[in-house]
């Protein structure tokens, strides 16, 4: 992620939507979507805000949308926000952890996608996850989608996740998501103990 925290890597946003890098490339010759940003010696990054649309326009193909009119559609300010639902569905197959977090007091994990599930000793939903305290600012202050560094998930090591507040229906309560980008084991750094 860049200093800001607000993009991806072109490996790192393949992995987040289900999108391989050639596919990614080849929507944004054809449809101009997704728009990157070039950062310096012309590297791609990817606003992690264009996740969601990358995944919903994924998605709509596989059900047999024109890849064109999925782009338009996902463009289109009419188009209804993502809800905690239609999030947890497109994210359950992502290869990479994805949670859903309620808060700010407790922290309570609602949602765990496959990947997380597949941990060893991964908390399950309904559990409190008072490790990832770096959550509560997002709860309560508008913050841009940042880079939060938590104990691992399921035990020993640092894990880097891309934490985002979801937007909130009336009467829904406030959900962030909380998507891993890498951990200490990943990178060969010594593992972190727990206190």
């Amino acid at each position: 992620m860049d200093k800001g925290g607000q993009t991806l890597s072109v490996t790192e946003f393949a992995a987040m939507t289900g999108v391989s890098r050639e596919r990614l490339r080849t929507w944004e010759r054809r449809y101009g979507f997704p728009r990157p940003v070039r950062v310096a010696g012309g590297r791609r990054r990817y606003l992690a805000a264009d996740v969601g649309r990358v995944v919903a326009v994924r998605r709509a193909a596989e059900d047999g949308v024109p890849l064109a009119v999925a782009v338009e559609q996902s463009a289109s300010p009419a188009a209804p926000a993502v809800g905690a639902g239609a999030f947890e569905a497109a994210v359950d197959r992502a290869p990479v952890p994805v949670a859903l977090v309620s808060g700010p007091a407790p922290l309570r994990l609602e949602h765990a996608n496959a990947a997380l599930r597949a941990l060893p000793g991964a908390p399950a939903p309904g559990d409190d996850v008072e490790h990832l305290a770096a959550l509560r600012e997002h709860f309560t202050r508008d913050l841009p989608p940042g880079e939060v560094e938590h104990p691992a998930w399921g035990g020993e090591g640092v894990d880097r996740s891309l934490a985002y507040r979801l937007p909130a229906g009336p009467g829904e309560p406030p959900m962030v998501a909380v998507v891993g980008i890498g951990s200490s084991r990943a990178r060969g750094a010594p593992p972190a103990r727990r206190p």
